[in-house]
């Protein structure tokens, strides 16, 4: 299956980059503090660049629907759960 054409859950997603962000951040010997900044702006990347991207890809399509998905469930689920995997994962391994 082609990486490429593989739809990913944003819930993944912002995992999967904000754990790509950790990586970077041990990479260029980033403190704790830059560490998580860095990886909740990449992880919020996904839910925040979606919506933009929807409007103009497919303009008949339902705001609601979109606008739901990204702010109502992925943004708390990133606020409740991911900053504090992202604190944890930055104090044991940056």
């Amino acid at each position: 299956m082609d990486i490429l054409t593989t739809k990913l859950n944003p819930g993944v997603l912002f995992f999967l980059l904000g754990f790509i962000a950790i990586l970077l951040s041990k990479m260029f010997g980033f403190d704790h503090g830059d560490a998580l900044l860095l990886t909740i702006l990449c992880a919020s990347s996904s839910y925040i660049v979606a919506p933009a991207i929807l409007k103009d890809a497919l303009p008949e399509s339902n705001p609601a629907k979109y606008l739901t998905m990204s702010m109502g469930i992925t943004f708390p689920l990133n606020i409740v759960l991911g900053i504090p995997i992202y604190w944890w994962a930055i104090t044991n391994w940056v």
